[in-house]
């Protein structure tokens, strides 16, 4: 019996792969389109849209013309909706309903993501940091990448000495742990202080190099303020200082979204209700103390603890990013995803 068994979800594992081998290739023909047939509701991640894309450097980003063929397609195949459309459980029925999002607060979001969307007439959301109010207004792991990529010079923070691996990263010369994870471990804003005072006793001629700032530059005052008043754009939360939110204490994380909500607040004339968690991270008691201070939108990267599903101000995301297939797949990898 037991055997009958294994062979029976042997078999169906197998058709199941099959199937879905079929339907890749039926998609990347153009004969079978997934979002056909395809009903919900999808949140969509973006980072950046730059010009002149480089995946050696921001794998995360797209190109320009990247952009404009995933709207185009969204046009055709999808129905998108607004944030508050989604939370408000408002969908189109017998279609994939999505929202785009993007995170961080580039500045190239304003200058060729927001056009574009502005062009197909559709609604997006932005998460935005504080970091207007830090000085270089560079986030941190931006001013890391940028680091690893142009230099070769250690990095002293608290008297640890930093220095690139064979993989070009920077690991500690004390227990070779990573530099990035230590960053998001240590979650608050302190460590980040002295990583940033490090970087700038060093050799930082990227921060005046136009050629790369389409990749790190983030929007200023004036154009945060400028994208809201779009009817179709909403600015949200994504605190201060793109701090892991999961690795600090509750009311320092609390009070931290807060910060990042007056200051934008005050930006858009209007009050922030939403927040997309830094680097996805959050700890299991966050979003409820969250809703109760007023963010009735609040968006991970993917849920952390079994409950998150069943709160309705908590929604997961699917992230975009550079693919090189053809949008076929593309639409096959977002439907069933």
């Amino acid at each position: 019996m037991k055997i009958r068994l294994f062979i029976g979800k042997s078999f169906h594992k197998y058709t199941m792969r099959l199937k879905e081998r079929i339907q890749r290739k039926l998609a990347d023909l153009g004969i079978y389109n997934p979002a056909a047939g395809a009903r919900g509701l999808k949140i969509l991640l973006y980072h950046g849209v730059v010009p002149r894309f480089d995946r050696s450097f921001r794998s995360r980003f797209i190109g320009v013309d990247d952009f404009r063929r995933h709207l185009l397609n969204y046009s055709k195949n999808y129905h998108v909706i607004s944030l508050e459309d989604a939370f408000e459980n408002r969908l189109k029925p017998g279609r994939m309903n999505l929202v785009i999002t993007f995170d961080d607060g580039y500045r190239n979001n304003y200058l060729y993501a927001a056009p574009l969307l502005d062009e197909f007439r559709m609604p997006a959301s932005f998460f935005v940091t504080g970091m207007n109010r830090f000085n270089p207004p560079v986030l941190w792991a931006d001013m890391l990448d940028l680091y690893e990529r142009f230099n070769n010079d250690s990095l002293e923070i608290d008297g640890v000495i930093f220095r690139k691996d064979a993989r070009g990263n920077y690991v500690s010369t004390d227990d070779g742990s990573n530099l990035n994870k230590k960053i998001k471990t240590e979650g608050g804003l302190e460590f980040k202080e002295k990583f940033y005072r490090a970087c700038l006793a060093g050799n930082v001629p990227f921060l005046t190099n136009s050629e790369w700032e389409d990749y790190y530059r983030i929007m200023s005052d004036d154009e945060i303020a400028e994208l809201s008043r779009n009817e179709l754009f909403t600015v949200g939360s994504h605190g201060c200082f793109h701090n892991n939110l999961g690795n600090i204490p509750l009311e320092e994380a609390v009070a931290e979204v807060k910060q990042s909500a007056e200051y934008l607040g005050r930006l858009c004339g209007k009050p922030i209700r939403s927040i997309a968690f830094p680097d996805g991270s959050y700890s299991r008691n966050l979003p409820r103390a969250l809703h109760e201070v007023g963010f009735t939108m609040q968006l991970a990267c993917g849920f952390q603890f079994d409950e998150d599903g069943a709160q309705s101000w908590l929604r997961a995301r699917h992230e975009i990013s550079w693919f090189e297939s053809s949008m076929g797949i593309f639409n096959h990898e977002l439907v069933k995803s």
